[in-house]
């Protein structure tokens, strides 16, 4: 969990939130996290197994999978004493390295989104 509170601050400072904004990016790390996982389960399981999308039994596990990822997120950053330690791990970080860790948690999260997003697409 407290990864997540720090992967949670690290993206609400990325995206130029103010510190005690919580909702947005819980929702940016939610529906990159399911899009992620999505493209990677249908990489791996779905397109080879050959699994059909005309039954419900996917789009419900999807929107099942969406929500959860919320709650869980939701769930790791509500707990004030571990985000206020994540909170003060980052805003104690120096300039330099916090500039770096911005960089590659956004370089690798936006390389994962897109790659595996077009992967599983051009698979369909």
């Amino acid at each position: 969990m407290e990864v997540l509170c720090k992967w949670h601050v690290i993206v609400k400072y990325i995206l130029g939130h103010e510190s005690e904004e919580k909702f947005f990016p819980v929702m940016t790390c939610a529906f990159w996290l399911n899009v992620v996982l999505q493209s990677l389960f249908f990489i791996i399981y779905i397109e080879p197994n050959n699994v059909s999308f005309y039954s419900e039994l996917p789009k419900i596990l999807i929107i099942i999978c969406f929500f959860s990822s919320i709650g869980l997120l939701y769930f790791a950053v509500n707990n004030n004493r571990r985000y206020q330690v994540a909170e003060k791990w980052f805003t104690s970080l120096n300039a330099t390295y916090a500039i770096q860790i911005k960089i590659i948690v956004g370089v690798v999260m936006l390389l994962s989104f897109f790659t595996l997003m077009v992967w599983a697409i051009y698979l369909m």
